[in-house]
């Protein structure tokens, strides 16, 4: 037969087989079947050994054999057997086949063929023992055979193994296998394990087995391998080892087989079986074997499943099992799980605890046993027939967690009763407490998240069990004192305390969401336990406290009244179940009160028995920290205090910052990481009140941390471990997730409290809540300020060295997620109602859109849309932002995306347009109405339809608005005024009031914290109901006036938009080039500059570009000059600064330095905007010495530096904020604690706003104007009009028509003021015409309005900025404005007047306007606070207690004296807390006093700016912080002195949205000031006045009439610069006839042969014999003119610095240093704008050098020459002069006029005859007395100005002022005699000397009665005048430098003290 043919004849018999099964009576089938089956067994070659090997054939041979089997003996059998036995011998593949198929049959027959069990037994005994018999005969014939025994072996090994039953069937067999086994495991690793990995004889080992077999078997188990934790799987128990398996099975169940004995082993043998099954086979396979009911039917006793076998024997409660049997629970247990319980049903785990603890076997058992070495195998724990230790409890362990929560907790009480009642048997007793007390730690160890639902579940089923521990407390903290227990014990302790608090955690969280179903409990007696029994000398129990209370911060008591109203608010909860809810409240209160004191009293007791060493153990263990700052952090007042005196004490410090940074320094993780996983926790709370104090400890940690200069990272950013880096970012999320929760929950607690505050009609708490709420939030804003400020900080921290780029973008962006996550609820804020608060809020979400931009992190379009909607004030998003504000915002959003932003502005602008439309309807429809009535303007008619119906909260709000607008004084100025038109009501437009609905709450707000939506949106439905049938004046059409308004509105839009454009000026790329500059580098041109693009300034520019393009090179070459000047100069002194810490920032560095507070507030060697050089330098001498520059001359490296910031605390330090490049080399030396040193260079300020200005000039309204260079047109004036305004204001024609042209025209107005014009005069004509002319609507009506639609006059006054390129300049126009000016009707008024700027720079007599002082004035004094007394008492209780802590720990004191120490200390530690708690709130109490403070300054500034009619600045002034931030315009600025100022600085109070500037000026005059001279090639010194003036000449107005000079001294002025052009005022030769003209007359030039020399150090020249020559002239004046009060009548003037020096030497050293208060020395360039009636003017330049210098400049020299009122006499070098072409005029004209005389040393002495000299000019005689009143109003003006200026001594630049001012004269007097008279050195007193000479007017002679009458008291006697400090030596005594006054009084005598000059000026002559 083939071999297809065969294998499927094998196949169909195979089939036939198994289908025979089913049908065993069919004895045709079976017998076709025996026959066909031995047909094919015939057909099997001879020499086929492997029969069984293959399946099929096994079947089919096996089946033939076992039916044979079932007869008797016959041949066909013994053939079988025979052919059968010889393939078995050979092959051990053939063994398994035969047996495998065998054991199948098996099966099948007794389940499917239902053959008895015993029948099928007989033929399996009957097959079995023949197989027995031959393979003992065949091993001893073997014996008998040599070198056949080891194969024989083997094989028959093999096959017993198989079926262990042939050991059971043949004794001799059994023995031959016993004394082989040696052979097993080369027979299972060659034939067994190959094929099978579970068989029948590792059961047979198990079960029967020699100890030898048994080992053998249990090593084939896979102890000790963890990833074979279940090895033996269902398929694993076939039909061959289920047959083993019955044998035992069915064995001990039967009653004649058991004993306890055999219980024992069966347990020990299958619990390794048990250990490696998974579930599915000890159910399916050893739960009940497949033949269990056949076999029942076979015996005579019932069969159970395994576990029921279980179950019976242990319950059966017998002696020698039960260990065993618990053994075999636990691993059931282990393997079923909670499959157990269901196959053990209806047994419970209850069950377990009959078993063991009913069982009296079970306490003997465990006092006969000794416990398990720890070491015990898992091997010899399972199947060891000797019980352990560990089988009497191990199930417990294992069970518990198996359980259902409720059960664990039967479970666990069972357990604790049980073991805790035999706590004491000397053997097992410490092992059941133990085991007790740990199993009850972890029931009660909280499970569940805080908060979750279901760790209320688990508190109420825990709840016996923590009473359970409450019963046994005394217990449990003796067994502390077990060291066997105690770390039990106190986990115990720990577990019960944690759900003390989780329960009350839980009762709080449920009551605050108005849960009243709580069931509240108590377990007291623990906690009195510790406070009673706790030393606090055991550092374990403090710890083991402290951790637990790691949730102490969510225990809360609840605000029942706050709760209520905000429940009932949301009328959530019916009346009767909020009684129970109170009720529940107020009893959890009390629980909490409770609480609250134990943990303070506990706390109490380890402070006062722990050393500062263990306290601050426990303040940085990871264990116990958690516990501190939970406490800290806590809601409770008590656990506060408790918590944050614990800090005081471990560190020794009095405040909580200083605690906070001590414990930092020891251990950042230790602090941080606790205190970020607690606020997570207090997040979740949202209690307001607790959050009030969460934010204030937030900012002191973020102090301690992100200070930048004394922070912690500050000092240790290189030094941070990555531990201190992973938790700074986890505690950086923390703090912005409490933000975010405070930016949420601020909205229901700001309503819920207004709410409050009118449902409590109670004054006092609504004042106390409002002043809550906006302290709180503003401390919010400060911190949110504070973390935002840090970003930069930490970003440094975290990171290292060697970072790469993309890495650190990784962390910034990282870092920043946080911001951003927040962004979304801090938008929100912007609706605030406080416009202090706006103001920060708005400047928090700026600085975040910076940074995101910097960064280039997207913002969401979510946040993008719901910021331009606030903006927009759009529907629901009504806000208070004022212009400013919302522009600032949209500029930024715009540049993030502007096509969202635009089509968001353009649906609002629609959905306005439409309201109005709809409104205007409305209106239309009311005219139409209402038009056959006459309704009176006053009077409102009521509508028919009545106004939506209000709730009754909102009419109770409606009646106290209505109350407050009746009695309420003016409102607070907002933080940034709005600008004039703005937001104004009009009773008949539409547009207006939608404006009302969608863009101001102003007049509905009821005082909340934020703006309303619901209320305000009704009010004002009612209001436009009421306005719409209001009377209307029909004067145009509705739609008309809307599109006039709708125009009016875009030009206002786009003015604010411009302004914004205009002051929000990027200053980065100004210092990019600024800061990148070199130190070292000198030069007429900086490093990095391009000759090549230097332009010379055109007189007009195409465009603002261009103008750009040229005057920011210059502008920059104009600074590197000023730096190079200082550098020359070398005035300024070096100083040491400690490095912080620096951050980086976009192109630059932000270095956070500290330097001694000396050297910024005494002197004074930096300010804010400082332009500093930093340098490294080696070597420095000792911080004792001061610095000298020769110090620095050795330095390594330099940069230059911005100073951003100067901060200066109450330390001896103060903090600097630096900007260095950050290209620059010097930043290696920037490391924290280096020592550099720093030097200031120049102020920066001004040249920042040209900056700013130049860059923000595109949006200027003028921009046009300034390019082009135009002024606007003078036009034929109305001489009527000119008349008018000439009488009005009693001005000259020239100074009128330039008043009327000014005023009336938009553009630049021109007007040219030469000396003595009196520009001043038309200026404040200029002013006063300006603000009182009448202003005529644009609609020419004027709408009726309500009384409450009046608009104030705040916004409606007319405002003017005035200012000057110099303080003088603006003073002088302040003293006159301050006397006031008339209005249009010519009557004198005082405007509001506010001057800016520095006080320290400003005239005394102005101070008292300045905005400073303003402010001063109307600030509430703030209340000091003396902590001192409370400091002392806090140091004493410091000291008692450590000499306490010492007595104790000696051990020396007796037992009656340790009870009081203890108590003392007690009470020490108890007064300190309290003294702590005091010094906290003092220091609290004074920042929120001194943040309301600057808070009210700056209201206080907005509403005085807001009121002012006149703001008065300089030019670089007027771009003050204060008034650039609020959103006020200037449509008109005047400039004085406009000629005198660079284009740039002219341009910056342009700013404003000025329409009309008027600039007065002389360009005949001085110049601007410019210190580069390349800069000047280019032009930059030209003022904007000039380019005008030099494109349009005729469009200027000129002042042609001078009322200062005598018309001898105008003569040549007028002819030479002015082209005789400028005329004398009426009578000026009389108003200025002096006595003394007729000793040299009113001019003369004197001809000096001298000699000009060089300072080498300043380069300056002077002329010694020219100085010499003035003393004498002066000498000369004031003897012969003896009875004339010379003080502040002479001034003596020259073009050089250094021969004003040598002037004021040699005066001084002959009359004595008070004659600088009588004379005025100054440069020409210093004198400008001053007059004096005598000027001596000494020229310098002489014959010995070629050239004059900047002589030839005629502005200088008409300067000079126009500054006398009666007498100007010249001192020069005629042939020296005569080179420059005006000077050879000037002496031309002189010698004209015989005016020049040739003067030696002397001459005064040989001249006796001069004063006849002039007596040819016919003047008549003049009486020198008082002047009439009704003299020329001109010359008076112009005096009035004149004097004036007199104390104002002007250096070239700005801030040189008024140095000669802040002379005062002090009340000593000196002694001296001189050769001229008392009356000609007459000093009046008081502090301003030219001032008092002011008021004397012209009365000059000594004895005029309007003189005596201007003088104040006389003090001393003739000849005694007040003397100034430096009169006295340094002892205090008076110097007699002159000698003493005679008696006489009369005339002295001094000999002329030689001039020594210093050594600076001891120069050579040069030839």
């Amino acid at each position: 037969m083939s071999s297809e043919g065969k294998n499927e004849n094998e196949e169909s018999l195979v089939r036939r087989i198994q289908d025979s099964h089913s049908h065993p009576d069919d004895n045709d089938l079976q017998q076709q079947l025996m026959n066909d089956c031995f047909t094919y067994f015939l057909s099997l070659p001879e020499t086929d050994h492997h029969l069984f090997c293959e399946k099929n054939k096994a079947t089919i041979l096996v089946y033939l054999l076992l039916v044979l089997a079932s007869f008797n003996e016959n041949e066909v059998l013994e053939e079988l057997r025979k052919r059968a036995h010889t393939s078995l011998d050979k092959c051990t593949n053939c063994v398994i086949g035969f047996h495998a198929v065998r054991a199948d049959f098996r099966e099948k027959f007794i389940n499917i063929r239902k053959i008895s069990f015993q029948n099928t037994n007989v033929i399996m005994e009957r097959l079995a023992k023949w197989e027995a018999d031959y393979l003992s005969s065949k091993i001893r014939s073997s014996i008998d055979t040599p070198g056949d025994l080891s194969t024989t072996v083997t094989s028959c090994l093999v096959e017993c193994m198989i079926w262990p039953r042939l050991l059971r069937m043949n004794s001799d067999l059994k023995s031959y296998f016993d004394h082989s086994f040696a052979l097993i495991d080369t027979v299972d690793r060659e034939n067994l394990s190959k094929v099978l990995k579970f068989y029948p004889g590792l059961i047979y080992c198990l079960f029967e087995g020699s100890s030898n077999e048994r080992e053998w078997a249990l090593s084939k188990f896979p102890y000790g391998d963890d990833t074979k934790t279940t090895w033996l799987e269902s398929n694993d128990f076939n039909p061959l080892a289920m047959e083993e398996y019955e044998e035992y099975f069915y064995r001990i169940q039967d009653p004649d087989f058991y004993t306890d004995q055999r219980a024992v082993e069966f347990w020990c043998s299958i619990n390794p079986i048990l250990r490696f099954c998974d579930p599915e086979a000890i159910l399916k396979k050893l739960q009940y074997p497949p033949t269990v009911e056949s076999y029942t039917n076979y015996v005579g006793f019932n069969v159970v499943p395994l576990t029921q076998v279980f179950i019976n024997q242990s319950l059966s409660y017998l002696d020698q099992p039960l260990p065993y049997l618990l053994r075999t629970l636990a691993i059931f247990l282990e393997r079923l799980g909670n499959q157990f319980f269901t196959v053990i049903k209806p047994h419970s785990y209850l069950t377990f605890f009959d078993i063991a603890f009913q069982n009296p076997a079970y306490l003997k058992t465990l006092a006969s046993t000794t416990q398990d070495a720890s070491n015990l195998s898992q091997r010899v724990a399972d199947s060891s027939t000797t019980p352990h230790f560990r089988d009497l409890f191990r199930w417990m362990t294992v069970c518990y967690p198996l359980l259902k929560e409720s059960q664990k907790a039967q479970f666990a009480c069972i357990i604790f009763n049980y073991m805790m009642n035999n706590a004491s048997h000397p053997s097992y007793g410490n092992f059941f407490c133990y085991f007790a007390l740990n199993m009850m730690s972890e029931q009660l160890d909280p499970k569940n998240a805080l908060f979750d639902a279901k760790l209320t579940f688990e508190m109420i089923t825990n709840s016996k069990a923590r009473s359970l521990v409450d019963k046994r407390c005394i217990v449990i903290f003796d067994a502390i004192k077990n060291s066997a227990l105690r770390v039990v014990a106190l986990k115990l302790i720990k577990s019960a305390l944690m759900y003390d608090v989780a329960l009350l955690v839980q009762s709080g969280y449920s009551l605050s969401a108005g849960d009243s179903s709580v069931t509240l409990q108590t377990h007291p007696d623990l906690w009195n336990i510790l406070q009673t029994k706790l030393t606090g000398t055991d550092v374990e129990i403090a710890t083991t406290f402290l951790s637990a209370l790691q949730n102490a911060v969510a225990v809360r008591s609840i605000d029942i009244l706050y709760l209520k109203t905000r429940l009932q608010q949301n009328n959530t909860v019916p009346e009767d179940d909020m009684k129970k809810l109170v009720a529940t409240c107020s009893k959890h209160n009390k629980y909490v009160g409770q609480w609250n004191s134990s943990v303070e009293s506990i706390l109490s007791k380890i402070v006062e028995y722990s050393s500062t060493q263990g306290m601050q153990s426990l303040a940085r263990s990871e264990v116990s920290s958690v516990g501190i700052w939970s406490c800290v952090l806590s809601p409770e007042e008590k656990v506060y205090q408790s918590g944050i005196s614990f800090l005081y004490e471990a560190f020794n410090v009095d405040g909580r910052f200083e605690a906070f940074r001590e414990a930092l320094k020891q251990d950042i993780p230790s602090v941080l990481k606790p205190f970020s996983s607690t606020l997570i926790i207090f997040v979740k709370l949202e209690i307001f009140k607790a959050s009030k104090r969460g934010v204030r400890i937030i900012m002191d940690l973020i102090k301690a941390l992100f200070d930048p200069i004394h922070g912690l990272l500050a000092m240790h950013v290189s030094s941070l471990s990555m531990k201190s880096r992973e938790v700074l970012v986890d505690f950086w999320e923390a703090v912005w997730r409490f933000l975010r929760m405070i930016y949420r929950a601020i909205f229901v607690w700001s309503s819920t409290y207004e709410r409050l505050k009118v449902l409590s009609n109670n004054k006092q708490m609504a004042e106390r809540i409002s002043s809550d709420l906006l302290e709180f939030t503003r401390d919010v804003l400060d911190l949110s300020h504070s973390v935002l400020n840090g970003y930069k900080l930490l970003v440094s921290a975290i990171s290292f060295d060697g970072i790469k780029e993309e890495q650190l973008t990784d962390i910034q962006e990282s870092i920043f997620q946080p911001v951003m996550s927040a962004l979304k609820d801090e938008i929100m804020w912007l609706r605030l109602s406080d416009p202090a608060l706006l103001v920060l809020c708005v400047n928090l979400i700026i600085n975040v859109l910076d940074l995101s931009m910097e960064l280039k992190v997207k913002v969401s379009d979510e946040n993008i849309a719901n910021l331009t909607k606030l903006c927009a004030k759009a529907k629901k998003y009504n806000n208070r932002m004022n212009k400013e504000q919302t522009g600032n915002i949209l500029l930024r959003t715009r540049s993030m995306n502007a096509e969202l932003v635009e089509n968001i502005l353009a649906a609002e602008e629609q959905r306005k347009r439409e309201k109005a439309e709809k409104n205007n309807a409305a209106i239309r429809r009311a005219g139409r109405i209402s038009s056959t009535k006459y309704v009176s303007p006053t009077v409102i008619e009521i509508p028919d339809v009545a106004p939506p119906r209000l709730t009754l909260l909102e009419q109770a709000r409606l009646r106290l608005n209505e109350k407050r607008k009746r009695f309420k004084q003016p409102a607070k100025e907002p933080a940034a005024a709005r600008p004039p038109g703005f937001n104004k009501k009009h009773s008949g437009s539409a547009s207006n009031s939608e404006e009302d609905d969608d863009d101001n709450d102003d007049d509905d707000d009821d005082g909340g914290l934020f703006t309303k939506e619901q209320v305000a949106a009704k009010l004002k439905k009612s209001k436009a109901t009421l306005s719409s049938i209001q009377h209307r004046r029909p004067a145009y059409s509705v739609s008309d006036k809307q599109a006039m308004i709708r125009e009016t509105m875009n030009k206002k839009k786009k003015a604010e938009e411009l302004m914004r454009l205009r002051l929000n000026v990027d200053m980065n790329p100004f210092y990019k080039h600024v800061l990148s500059w070199s130190y070292e580098h000198s030069g007429d041109f900086p490093v990095d500059s391009n000759i090549s693009g230097y332009k010379v300034i055109a007189d007009e520019f195409d465009t603002a570009e261009d103008y750009q393009k040229t005057f920011e090179p210059l502008l920059l070459l104009e600074c590197w000059q000023g730096i190079q000047r200082a550098k020359q100069v070398g005035g300024e002194k070096p100083f040491r600064l400690t490095v912080a810490s620096r951050s980086a920032t976009d192109s630059f560095y932000d270095v956070y330095s500290t330097v001694d507070k000396k050297m910024i507030t005494e002197q004074r060697l930096l300010l804010e905007s400082d332009l500093m050089a930093l340098m490294f330098v080696d070597n420095l001498p000792s911080t004792d010495k001061q610095l000298q520059r020769r110090h620095v001359s050795n330095r390594k490296c330099s940069c230059f530096a911005r100073v951003r910031n100067i901060k200066i605390s109450n330390s001896r330090y103060a903090e600097l904020t630096l900007r260095i490049s950050s290209s620059t080399k010097m930043v290696k030396f920037l490391s924290p604690s280096t020592e550099i040193v720093g030097m200031r260079v120049m102020q920066m300020t001004t040249v920042e706003r040209e900056y700013s200005s130049l860059v923000g000039l595109p949006y200027y309204d003028l921009v046009k104007s300034i390019t082009k260079a135009v002024p606007c047109q003078p036009e034929g004036l109305d001489s009527s009009r000119v008349a008018e305004i000439k009488k009005t204001y009693d001005v000259n024609d020239s100074q009128a028509v330039a008043i009327a042209g000014a005023v009336h025209k938009e553009g630049f107005s021109l007007i040219q003021g030469p000396p003595g014009t009196g520009k001043t005069k038309t200026i404040l004509g200029v002013i006063g015409h300006f603000l009182t002319r009448m202003a005529v609507a644009r609609n020419g009506s004027h709408p009726i309005q309500m009384p409450s639609q009046q608009v104030s006059r705040s916004k409606e006054h007319r405002r003017i900025l005035v200012c000057a390129p110099s303080n003088a300049a603006v003073d002088e126009l302040v003293l006159r404005l301050m006397r006031g000016i008339k209005n249009s009707k010519g009557v004198i008024f005082k405007p509001r007047l506010v001057r800016l700027g520095r006080t320290d720079a400003i005239n005394e007599q102005v101070k008292g306007i300045t905005l400073e002082e303003l402010v001063d004035s109307k600030l509430s004094s703030v209340e000091k606070i003396d902590d001192n007394a409370i400091r002392e008492q806090h140091r004493k209780c410091i000291m008692e207690r450590d000499e306490l802590r010492e007595k104790l720990d000696s051990g020396k004191l007796p037992e009656a004296e340790i009870a009081k120490a203890e108590m003392r200390l007690q009470d020490v530690v108890q007064k300190r807390r309290e003294l702590g708690k005091k010094l906290d709130e003092i220091r609290e109490k004074r920042s929120v006093s001194y943040r309301n403070r600057e808070i009210e300054r700056r209201n206080i500034q907005f509403k005085i700016l807001n009121d002012a009619e006149v703001v008065c600045s300089t030019l670089s002034g007027s771009a003050h912080d204060v008034l650039a931030s609020m959103s006020l315009t200037f449509d008109t600025v005047v400039i004085d002195e406009a000629a005198q100022c660079t284009e740039l600085s002219a341009i910056i109070p342009l700013r404003y949205g000025c329409t009309k500037c008027v600039m007065v000026g002389d360009p005949n005059q001085l110049p601007p000031t410019v210190l580069s001279q390349k800069a000047a090639s280019y032009k930059y010194e030209q003022s904007l006045f000039v380019r005008i003036q030099n494109n349009h000449k005729d469009s200027v107005y000129l002042l042609n009439v001078q009322y200062r000079m005598h018309p001898e001294i105008s003569m040549f002025p007028s002819k030479e610069f002015y082209h005789s052009r400028l005329l004398d005022g009426p009578n000026m030769a009389e108003n200025n006839s002096k006595p003394w003209n007729s000793l040299y007359g009113p001019y003369r030039f004197f001809d000096v042969k001298g000699a000009e020399e060089q300072n080498e150090a300043t380069k300056s020249v002077f002329n010694y014999t020219e100085a010499s020559l003035a003393l004498e002239l002066v000498e000369d004046l004031f003897e012969k003119f003896s009875e004339i009060n010379w003080a502040g009548l002479v001034g003596i003037i020259s073009p050089y610095k250094e021969q004003v020096k040598l002037l004021k030497k040699l005066f001084i050293n002959r009359f004595g240093r008070i004659i600088t208060t009588q004379i005025d020395f100054n440069t020409v360039d210093g004198f400008q704008g001053q007059e004096k009636e005598v000027i001596v003017f000494s020229c310098v330049r002489a014959e010995n050098h070629t050239g004059i210098g900047f002589l030839a400049d005629i502005r200088r020299m008409n300067v000079a020459l126009t500054r006398a009122r009666s007498s100007l006499w010249i001192l020069g070098s005629k042939k020296a002069l005569v080179n420059n072409k005006t000077w050879r005029d000037l002496i031309e004209n002189a010698t004209e006029r015989h005016l020049v005389e040739r003067i030696t040393r002397g001459f005064t002495k040989s001249n006796t005859a001069n004063l006849d000299t002039f007596e040819n000019y016919g003047q008549k005689p003049v009486d020198y007395g008082p002047k009439s009143a009704d003299h020329s109003h001109k010359s008076a003006d112009y005096n009035h100005k004149s004097t004036d200026s007199l104390h104002e001594v002007k250096e070239e630049k700005e801030n040189n002022n008024h140095h000669l001012n802040k002379q005062t004269v002090k009340p000593e007097t000196v002694k001296f005699k001189t050769s001229v008279p008392n009356s000609a050195l007459h000093v009046p007193s008081g502090p301003h000397t030219s001032l008092n000479n002011h008021k004397r007017s012209h009365g000059y002679l000594s004895g005029s009665k309007e003189n005596q009458n201007l003088m104040p008291p006389k003090r001393v006697r003739h000849g005694i005048i007040p003397s100034r400090p430096h009169h006295m030596s340094s002892n205090g005594n008076k110097r007699e430098r002159f000698g003493t006054v005679s008696d006489t009084g009369g005339m002295f005598k001094l000999s002329k003290p030689k001039v020594k000059f210093p050594p600076h000026m001891q120069h050579k002559k040069k030839k």
